[in-house]
């Protein structure tokens, strides 16, 4: 059975990543969602305090992501507005460039730079 790892911001998009992984797993796939929150205990961040904490959320999940993808994972889908897309995209160019991922967003940046070298398929909503 083909295995999917749905990375997403578990504090703002839960119902999204349930809702996602219902679906996959409606197809015959195996999925399960990988928390990438900030994990800040409500506290808001701004500037610098804010990307320190997301590259510690991307390296926080990142063994996890490599893990799966270099044994029974096939493909890696992100969802996620502007914090947690700046995050899945540090996650998805960790992965050897020839693996399948896939982030799924509002778009709230210009991520062409981001995506220029590696083969992220972005679907925006």
């Amino acid at each position: 059975m083909a295995r999917v790892l749905v990375l997403a911001t578990l504090a703002t998009k839960a119902e999204e990543a349930g809702f996602l992984i219902q679906q996959l797993t409606g197809l015959g796939l195996s999925a399960r969602a990988i928390d990438i929150s900030l994990d800040t205990g409500g506290v808001v961040l701004g500037g610098s305090d804010k990307r320190r904490a997301m590259a510690v959320a991307a390296r926080r999940v990142l063994g996890d992501v490599t893990n799966g993808a270099m044994s029974d994972t096939e493909l890696v889908i992100g969802i996620g507005g502007g914090t947690g897309a700046e995050i899945i995209l540090q996650v998805l160019r960790a992965l050897p460039v020839t693996f399948p991922k896939m982030l799924i967003t509002t778009l709230p940046f210009d991520p062409r730079a981001a995506v220029a070298d590696n083969a992220i398929v972005l679907v925006p909503t």
